[in-house]
């Protein structure tokens, strides 16, 4: 499998978990979401190496049964330019 059919693949199952619509295209000049739903626009990332697992493991870590959430943002920025990241597990639960 190659990486576009692997990113594709994983697009696909993340519009199936979620409800939504996987937004196929021909033309990747073409700007659009990998993800649809009534409520979410999703753009899907598969990386080899990502920091947030480490990240997400230490929250774990310290969650017991509340949810874990890692709360991002780059140096400079506003903190409502803050991200926050769940599992997917996580959010399909709550």
């Amino acid at each position: 499998m190659n990486v576009m059919s692997g990113a594709k693949s994983f697009e696909g199952r993340i519009a199936d978990r979620m409800g939504g619509t996987h937004v196929r295209r021909d033309n990747f000049g073409v700007s659009a979401p990998d993800v649809v739903t009534d409520d979410l626009v999703v753009e899907c990332k598969l990386r080899a190496g990502l920091a947030l697992d480490t990240w997400m493991t230490q929250c774990e870590g310290y969650a017991g049964s509340r949810v874990p959430a890692v709360v991002c943002k780059l140096k400079g920025r506003h903190d409502d330019n803050a991200m926050i990241c769940f599992r997917l597990s996580d959010f399909e639960k709550w």
